[in-house]
């Protein structure tokens, strides 16, 4: 990964082309999304946010280009990129200037708010128009499994109300991989071993944590699409926060890391309950500062 970084960083072409390489791989295999949305953050982290945004809206218009015959049209990969890239681009300008992991990823959450009431505007009926898209995306998979149909229209119906949330849950969640994995290539390339550090001691301070209790409360007590898409963004948040909270506990113990492979492990097998799971702890970690009260060394989290 050092030299993938370094390449990036050494000029704007090389920058451009591994963002377009990225974006292109991603119409088939889309976590390589990620990796275009890091290349963009490492650059504006190096070099400032015009260039940030320059390489991002380069790498996506190429990568739309290229996609002209075999997809009919530079659209589809033109939306795809600037999707990717534009949002880690504003997040990684926001640590730029802010100094803090914590204040860029409350960024991301409020962005993902942002796009949620959007989507809550613009689709009045989502529930109806969610569920056409799933009906059609995923008819074919139960017929050909000979599943039962009653099952199917309960999970359509399901997934519908829920998509808007899903929709904005799932851009925190890439824009803050990317995120965090340019700010990893930056310590590679600038202080190896500083993206650790950091992301060990991340933390979220109590009146982020208060908000997220009472969109979670409101979620629960209240109906509404947009108090529940809300709540899933919140979740992601401090699933961000538990991850970190584990990294830092069994560097801070000294434990094998056997411990970070298995939870990595259990996220692919049962991710809805680790996500809860994790993201529970690292809410609480706002008020209780696990790693001070096991009695570490390390200072005060960026919560404090």
């Amino acid at each position: 990964m050092r030299a993938l970084a370094q390449f990036v960083a050494a000029s704007r072409t090389q920058a451009v082309a591994v963002t377009t390489a990225f974006v292109a791989a991603a119409a088939l295999l889309p976590p390589l999304v990620w990796f275009a949305g890091a290349a963009v953050a490492l650059v504006t982290l190096l070099q400032g946010w015009r260039e940030g945004l320059g390489v991002a809206v380069m790498g996506a218009g190429v990568a739309g280009l290229l996609a002209w015959l075999p997809m009919g049209g530079p659209l589809p990969l033109l939306v795809l990129g600037l999707s990717a890239a534009l949002p880690v681009w504003l997040l990684a300008a926001m640590l730029a200037a802010s100094g803090s992991l914590a204040t860029a990823l409350q960024a991301a959450a409020l962005l993902a708010l942002a796009v949620l009431t959007g989507l809550v505007w613009m689709l009045p009926d989502a529930q109806a128009t969610w569920g056409e898209i799933l009906r059609r995306f995923l008819h074919d998979f139960y017929v050909q499994r000979d599943l039962p149909m009653e099952q199917f229209d309960a999970l359509v119906d399901r997934l519908a109300t829920l998509m808007n949330g899903m929709v904005a849950a799932s851009l925190m969640f890439s824009s803050a991989v990317g995120l965090l994995l340019g700010r990893w290539w930056q310590s590679l390339v600038v202080h190896p071993g500083g993206f650790g550090e950091e992301f060990r001691g991340l933390r979220f301070d109590r009146q982020t944590a208060v908000i997220a209790g009472l969109l979670l409360a409101g979620a629960l007590a209240l109906p509404g699409a947009w108090l529940d898409g809300a709540a899933l963004v919140a979740v992601t948040l401090f699933l961000f926060a538990g991850l970190a909270l584990v990294h830092g506990l069994v560097r801070q113990r000294g434990m094998a890391g056997g411990w970070l492979v298995g939870t990595y492990a259990l996220m692919v097998l049962a991710l809805p309950q680790m996500t809860l799971l994790l993201a529970s702890f690292g809410w609480l970690d706002s008020f209780v500062d696990f790693r001070r009260q096991l009695g570490g060394d390390q200072g005060p989290g960026e919560g404090d």
